[in-house]
């Protein structure tokens, strides 16, 4: 006996304003458009919401940043501010784990002339407030806030915080302390904010599919079919409450529409067993797994869904060749050598940060030195500020952020050698502090009995290869309800790659194949690298890319076209991946491609 079901649920948010690629960092995280300036009719009209001290506002239609119109402050006194109020009826207090990051555009009438950017409540202004410090230049500026980040190289670090600073009191914005006697323009005010289980269109979609108490199935998405078949020997039991049920014979038929934006979950009753999940959508790859339901026990499922047709757009025009990613996966160095057709200012080494694209931007690829790279090798620094570069002409230590010329190299050949020990130490210290706190039997076998290991960006998972046979006791932690049900494997062999999930205590096979897990590639050997998500892999073979699910279940080859294998890499940006490849054409020289996946 099978029991087959069909569940559509309606979209359950769009996004409200997506300016020239301003996608969410996840798909947690939605915009809303603040204030363009386009609605307001005049001057007068724009007055009545923006409020100013010591500063001239006015709506610029002669040159606006974007659109037909932008704010116009001309200031008058050193002491100043331009102002609005947050409308608590649209952003929904409280603002924790709501409202997190703040877009907007601004430039200055000629040069650079710093202000401060402020969000702050109106009861308590004094001590209620965070503030910024924003550059702008004479050419607009994209300025991304992140109001609860600590992640300072992506994101501005905030200039000062409040003593009784409190999100959920936040009511206004401000712009502060501009440059007397400058005038500035500002456009495009975007609030990006989270809200859980919320899936956007065009994104792919990460849906929550809970199976739980008595078996129940519940989650959100979005214009997705989810079908769930019982295996053999399973009844039809089911909770019927609000929901279409029609028997024919064996099978059991229902379907389920959410009819409003934000509706709870809906709860079906499932009877604990074996069951096999699919999760299907137009343009995407079928979303598969077999599930074990357990009595009053819930088990979740966390869903990407991948496209079947991802797009593919330039990251370079010049060539790239020896692509290098670091091993935190921040960075991707590669070398553009010498040719007839490009001038000597874009050949050279170039870096590009993956931390670039939190909100949809890229600021590009940066030159960090000159010269022939044609035979060079390069290998990053522990924590990747340096590369120890290698050309005909000796061996360099530079730094990743900045351009060196090639009369400004010091050669350090005579202790390179001592350098890279002092790298290796560095980084075997690294990987000592973080297997210390693991179960004493998975630190030995990381330590003494895997080739390579390297952690999730989450720290929840390790992915590693075994150099030497172990078992792997069960209960290394106390167990977990509704901990995974897929295949585990235990009995660990030689050669062969695992994932262990520290909080579940599971230990997957990923590939019974010899793989690189460090970003040290080869050309031989397929590659293998987290994801941002910390749920997903990315395996870099020779003919096909594939994204898997942690486990090792849901293989899809999201790209099999022509490549350089293995250098395809994750970036910060879920939705994206990072390809080498002359596009089949062997008279071409190789560049790199954002892949559009989600």
């Amino acid at each position: 006996m099978s029991n087959q079901g069909q569940i559509s649920w309606k979209t359950l948010f769009n996004p409200q304003f997506n300016p020239g690629g301003l996608n969410a960092v996840n798909l947690s995280t939605t915009s809303r458009l603040f204030d363009n300036f386009e609605s307001y009719a005049d001057s007068t009209a724009l007055q009545v919401i923006w409020t100013t001290t010591a500063v001239t506002r006015t709506l610029e239609t002669t040159a606006p940043l974007r659109g037909a119109k932008s704010l116009k402050g001309v200031v008058t006194n050193a002491t100043n501010q331009i102002k609005a109020a947050i409308d608590n009826s649209i952003f929904q207090y409280p603002f924790p784990k709501k409202l997190r990051y703040i877009s907007f555009k601004a430039t200055v009438d000629s040069g650079t002339a710093n202000f401060t950017f402020k969000i702050w409540g109106s009861a308590a202004e004094a001590t209620n407030y965070k503030e910024w410090t924003v550059s702008p230049k004479d050419k607009y500026t994209d300025t991304i806030i992140d109001l609860d980040s600590d992640n300072t190289e992506s994101f501005p670090a905030p200039s000062a915080t409040g003593a009784s600073y409190e999100p959920t009191t936040i009511n206004r914005i401000s712009f502060e302390d501009l440059t007397n006697s400058r005038t500035y323009y500002f456009d495009d005010i975007i609030f990006y904010y989270e809200y859980p289980l919320v899936d956007l269109v065009g994104f792919g979609t990460e849906p929550p599919i809970n199976i739980g108490t008595a078996g129940s199935l519940h989650g959100r998405l979005n214009s997705i079919h989810a079908d769930l078949k019982g295996l053999e020997g399973q009844t039809t039991q089911y909770a019927k409450q609000g929901i279409a049920v029609a028997e024919m014979g064996q099978t059991l038929q229902w379907a389920l529409e959410l009819n409003s934006d934000f509706a709870p979950p809906t709860t079906t009753e499932i009877v604990p067993g074996t069951y096999d999940i699919e999760i299907k959508k137009d343009g995407f790859f079928t979303w598969y797994k077999r599930m074990t339901i357990e009595k009053e026990i819930v088990t979740q499922a966390n869903v990407s869904l991948f496209k079947t047709a991802p797009s593919l757009s330039p990251a370079t025009l010049s060539g790239a060749t020896n692509v290098v990613m670091s091993e935190d996966g921040s960075k991707i160095v590669y070398s553009v050598l010498p040719s007839r057709d490009l001038s000597d200012d874009k050949t050279g080494l170039w870096i590009l940060d993956t931390f670039s694209l939190p909100l949809g931007f890229n600021s590009g690829s940066k030159r960090i030195a000159d010269g022939d790279m044609t035979d060079a090798t390069y290998i990053f620094s522990p924590d990747s500020r340096q590369l120890l570069l290698t050309v005909s002409e000796g061996i360099f230590v530079i730094d990743t952020g900045s351009f060196i010329s090639q009369n400004q190299r010091v050669n350090i050949s005579s202790t390179a050698d001592d350098i890279l020990a002092e790298w290796k130490l560095t980084k075997e210290e690294t990987n000592q502090s973080l297997i210390r706190n693991l179960p004493p039997t998975l630190s030995d076998v990381l330590a003494r009995k895997s080739s390579a290991f390297i952690f999730s960006p989450d720290s929840n998972m390790i992915a590693y290869t075994a150099s030497d046979s172990a078992t792997l006791p069960d209960d290394l932690v106390k167990p977990l309800p509704g901990a995974s049900t897929q295949t585990q494997h235990r009995n660990i062999e030689p050669g062969h790659t695992y994932v262990y999930d520290i909080k579940e205590d599971r230990n997957f096979l990923i590939s019974d194949q010899i793989v690189t897990i460090d970003n040290n590639d080869s050309l031989e050997v397929p590659a293998l690298r987290w994801m941002s998500s910390s749920r997903h892999l990315l395996w870099a073979g020779s003919s096909q890319t594939v994204i898997m699910d942690y486990d090792g279940t849901n293989r899809q080859a999201i790209y099999s076209g022509s490549y350089v294998a293995p250098s395809v890499f994750p970036f910060s940006n879920t939705t994206k991946l990072l390809i080498l490849t002359n596009l089949g054409s062997t008279d071409s020289i190789p560049n790199l491609y954002t892949l559009t996946v989600k």
